[in-house]
């Protein structure tokens, strides 16, 4: 089923991501006319807020808003001159009885807020979150109210309906060091949102509903000088961070007699490895399935790409590096039909590939079937109901979206998840993985339920522990061995006399 559909834009050639996100959501659309309908106020010069166009001028200029034409065929293009309405601008009324005459049922808004008029849905993105901090352009009332992410919604508005319905919805990543980044952020996310909301919108449901609130105050010149000042400091601030403290990396492993909970876990009380002297720092701990060794990145000091090694749990000694020459990182473990493997990350350089019995002398690499050419970051993998699932990010995209691919063999062919990305929310995009006697337990309860996920099977296994309740604010990266007696190694920085969880 398809919708007949009208664009409203400011300019014939749209930017790439609206683009895109037409693209993506083409089955579902049948697009028949574009209606341009320049902002004539926008072009106006204000000296009070020429610091306001000239960051903005900068910072979102990338490859997402680039002009681009549109593809799908369309009858014509438009231009038309809104006029004024009851409470805002509003389509002339004839063009609106020409479009419902033409069976158009919504009009895909891109340019300028207008009415909802009569006879017609109008389907518009929304970031309630700027109008929370005050309105604004798309992020940067976020990241000067100090927000870790910013909301993108698609919204359905409706003649003489106050609220607004809300089709979909997702996050960004707020970057307080670069407006640029934050910007680019969301306008990946939004392109990936119109075709879960053309998806609600064609079988009548919605998620929500909402005061959809449209960002109007422009910041002046003086705010947005504070602004650029700020930004500054976080990004020299980074930079300090980058050279003096991440690159210092390491694990702590300490044992308890019993496991409640994440939030009674210590990390005062546990052993720290003595880093080798040709590694820099030790992250993303995974158990062996003995629980005898510590699987690892080692980050090479010399030539600044990850290894895999292994740490002995009782002596912490470390073996030779394992994986060598591209960079590996990530050396997700797990057990299937009486041998182990490694699903290590290997996007540098290839796609998802498997080891069975790695660190052995018979160990043999398995290719995976079904990616062609995508590469995935920080690859998980668990079998429920005769299913391999492996979740993980995608090049481009990772700090933000979670996908999922499934197949019966372990070896594939993998095939996507007809819902991914199966999150979009910077929040939940941490991989962490907790396993414990006899069950695999993944953290990614809150990950996973938003999206509905149908298809193969239940993407949950049974015993999942839900990632509210797990204390971001103390553990990144839990994982319990397979042991009568637990067995606990998380990435930590490490300072002299104390120890503190590293934070994302």
């Amino acid at each position: 089923m398809t919708l007949k559909v009208a664009i409203l834009a400011r300019r014939a050639e749209l930017p790439q991501w609206q683009v895109e996100s037409l693209n993506i959501a083409s089955r579902y659309l049948d697009v028949a006319l574009l209606l341009v309908a320049p902002d004539k106020a926008s072009q106006k010069p204000e000296l009070q807020h020429m610091a306001y166009r000239l960051l903005t001028a900068f910072s979102l200029n990338n490859r997402l808003t680039r002009r681009a034409t549109f593809a799908m065929p369309m009858e014509a293009c438009q231009e038309l001159s809104l006029e004024s309405g009851k409470d805002g601008l509003r389509l002339p009324f004839l063009v609106v009885d020409a479009l419902i005459a033409r069976g158009i049922t919504a009009i895909i808004n891109f340019g300028p807020s207008i009415e909802p008029p009569a006879g017609l849905d109008v389907i518009a993105y929304a970031s309630p979150g700027s109008s929370n901090y005050g309105g604004g352009a798309t992020g940067l009332e976020e990241m000067r109210a100090g927000a870790q992410c910013a909301e993108i919604r698609v919204e359905k508005h409706t003649a003489n309906t106050p609220v607004a319905a809300v089709l979909a919805h997702c996050y960004s990543r707020v970057y307080h060091h670069s407006y640029m980044r934050t910007a680019s952020d969301y306008q990946h996310n939004a392109m990936l949102l119109l075709k879960p909301a053309m998806e609600r919108l064609i079988v009548g449901d919605c998620l929500t509903t909402g005061e959809s609130r449209p960002r109007t105050e422009i910041p002046g010149n003086l705010a947005v000088m504070a602004f650029v000042f700020r930004m500054g400091y976080r990004y020299l601030r980074r930079l300090l961070y980058g050279a003096l403290v991440e690159k210092r990396w390491n694990v702590i492993i300490a044992e308890f007699s019993g496991f409640v909970g994440l939030d009674n876990l210590s990390i005062t009380r546990g052993r720290v490895p003595v880093l080798g002297k040709s590694h820099s720092f030790y992250a993303d701990p995974f158990f062996s399935h003995d629980g005898q060794k510590i699987r690892l990145e080692a980050l090479n000091k010399h030539n600044g790409v990850g290894e895999i090694l292994e740490l002995d749990v009782d002596s912490l000694e470390p073996s030779e590096a394992y994986l060598t020459g591209w960079h590996y990182s990530y050396p997700f473990s797990f057990w299937e039909n009486g041998r182990e493997y490694l699903l290590p990350e290997v996007s540098s350089h290839s796609e998802p590939y498997v080891i069975a019995a790695p660190f052995t002398e018979g160990a043999e690499v398995i290719p995976l079937e079904g990616f062609d050419g995508r590469r995935v970051l920080d690859g998980t993998l668990f079998i429920h109901d005769g299913y391999h699932y492996i979740f993980g990010g995608l090049d481009g995209s990772a700090e933000s979206c979670l996908y999922l691919y499934y197949s019966q063999a372990l070896t594939g062919p993998y095939r996507a998840h007809p819902k991914n990305p199966i999150v979009i929310d910077p929040r939940l995009r941490c991989l962490s993985s907790l396993l414990a006697p006899g069950i695999r337990r993944l953290l990614i309860a809150d990950r996973v339920e938003p999206a509905g996920l149908p298809g193969p099977g239940s993407a949950r296994p049974s015993g999942m522990v839900s990632s509210s309740e797990w204390n971001r604010s103390t553990v990144r990266d839990v994982v319990v061995s397979p042991r009568h007696r637990w067995r606990l190694a998380w990435p930590a920085l490490h300072h002299p006399g104390q120890h503190a969880a590293h934070l994302g």
